[in-house]
């Protein structure tokens, strides 16, 4: 350990290159101190201090530091668990849209939670402030961004909002949806067009402006949220399941594009999740319930907690090298089903 930057945690050798057990108990106090803490410059691994004997030198720097530290309340940082080095936000930014709605509101906690600080956006302030309270509820902080996504500049003008509300951004899920139930022949052009306007043109336009941000920032994460219509066709959203299946082809090609500028980009696709809207419309329909279950190998409803593993991994350092990805959270809804199950045998 001839110099001082050079702190292996392996045994540190006394003179001849015999284990010292001294020196492995002061190493962990040194490295630990903030590299700030004028003191630390004094405590100088003994190693480098031939002035006196190895274990009379480790021995008077330990009580040195113990007495000064509890003298002078010299903090002592615990070295970050592998945990936090990989899923911590703490010191990012995230903007969310769509976070008043049950999947948004679940994944805005949870971010905020792992330490981020959250631009949550909706179209009803009344909901974004129950999101507020949720978020602050798990210690999490938020910040409130009502808007309308149905037009171009509205989607430039979030992103601007929240770049100058937050300061910098780190990360964009793109998670505003919405859906018109009909068959093929009943929709109509108003339809299709507002549809197609939250679902998949905000999330390019939203993406489109952040990139720059991100880009100067020297990178940044963008997550989008599909759907099961995403890969299968499902009666009666052709139009909604026509941009979700977008959104991860959409996906792959922002991630193609970006990826030289050190910007993440995949997608995550729910199940047949539990919501307030879903609990209603489609879980409380006992036709739709039983053909639900008999495709789902898991047998039960998605719920929204069980999306956040996912999207802590794609909003934290530890996607740096994922990138182009749609990840299915459906409790085996795509991987397919049995003769059991489909015919009720």
């Amino acid at each position: 350990m001839g110099e001082r930057g050079d702190l292996s945690p392996n045994p540190s050798p006394t003179r001849g290159g015999e284990p010292n057990p001294l020196m492995d108990r002061f190493l962990p106090f040194y490295t630990r101190l903030p590299l700030h803490t004028p003191i630390r410059a004094f405590l100088i691994p003994p190693s480098i201090c031939p002035s006196l004997p190895v274990n009379v030198s480790i021995g008077l720097r330990l009580l040195i530091f113990s007495y000064l530290s509890r003298k002078l309340s010299i903090p002592v940082m615990d070295a970050p668990s592998l945990f936090h080095r990989l899923f911590s936000l703490e010191g990012k930014t995230v903007l969310i849209t769509g976070a008043s709605g049950g999947i948004g509101r679940t994944l805005a906690a949870a971010l905020a939670e792992a330490g981020a600080t959250v631009g949550a956006h909706g179209t009803s302030l009344e909901k974004l402030e129950e999101t507020r309270q949720f978020i602050e509820e798990k210690g999490g902080r938020a910040v409130l961004l009502p808007a309308d996504l149905g037009e171009v500049d509205a989607c430039q003008k979030l992103i601007r909002w929240a770049h100058e509300a937050l300061g910098r951004l780190d990360v964009l899920v793109n998670c505003a949806g919405m859906n018109r139930r009909k068959p093929i022949e009943a929709v109509t052009p108003d339809d299709y067009d507002t549809i197609m306007a939250v679902n998949l043109r905000s999330v390019f336009f939203l993406s489109q402006a952040a990139y720059p941000i991100m880009k100067a920032q020297g990178g940044g994460k963008i997550l989008n949220i599909g759907s099961m219509t995403s890969h299968r066709g499902i009666g009666e959203v052709s139009v909604y399941g026509a941009t979700k299946a977008a959104v991860v082809q959409l996906t792959q090609t922002m991630a193609v594009e970006w990826a030289g500028d050190n910007i993440q980009v995949n997608s995550l696709s729910p199940g047949f999740m539990m919501t307030p809207l879903t609990e209603v419309g489609l879980w409380g329909d006992e036709r739709k319930k039983k053909w639900l279950l008999d495709r789902i190998p898991m047998r039960r409803p998605g719920e929204t907690d069980e999306l956040v593993g996912v999207a802590l991994l794609l909003a934290s350092d530890a996607s740096s090298y994922i990138t182009g990805q749609d990840f299915a959270v459906d409790g085996g809804f795509l991987a397919g089903g049995t003769w059991q199950s489909d015919f009720g045998f």
